[in-house]
C-alpha cells in the first residue's frame, strides 16, 4: 500500500513537466485526446442511461420530432443500426431484467 502511494506521489510530481508543449527536459510530451467515450444506452448523450434515453430513441424512430440522438450509443445490441430492438433492450435493461446487457 505504501509503495503505491509513494509511486503515485512521484508520478504526480512529474506530471506538470510532461503536460507542457516544450517540457525543456528529456520527457516526451504526453498526447492528450479528446475522443468521446461511448456510453452504451445513452441515446440522448447526457452522460447517463435512464428512461429519457428510451424516450429519445422512440421519438427518433417515430420520425424525429427534432430529436437528435447519439446513434452509436443508442445501438445497444451491436448490429450497427438503431431500431425497436434497441429500444426494447434498453427498456428491459432499465427495468432490471436479468441477462440483459448493453453492448
Amino acid at each position: 500500500m505504501k509503495k503505491g502511494i509513494i509511486f503515485m506521489a512521484v508520478l504526480l510530481s512529474l506530471l506538470p513537466f510532461g503536460l507542457t508543449a516544450q517540457a525543456g527536459g528529456d520527457l516526451p510530451p504526453i498526447p492528450l485526446t479528446t475522443e468521446k467515450i461511448r456510453i452504451a444506452g445513452d441515446a440522448n448523450d447526457d452522460g447517463g442511461v435512464d428512461v429519457r434515453d428510451v424516450t429519445a430513441a422512440m421519438r427518433f424512430l417515430a420520425g424525429g420530432w427534432g430529436v437528435k440522438i447519439d446513434e452509436r450509443n443508442a445501438d445497444v445490441n451491436g448490429d450497427n443500426t438503431v431500431d425497436l430492438r434497441d429500444a426494447t433492450i434498453l427498456r428491459r435493461y432499465l427495468a432490471g431484467w436479468q441477462n440483459v446487457t448493453l453492448q
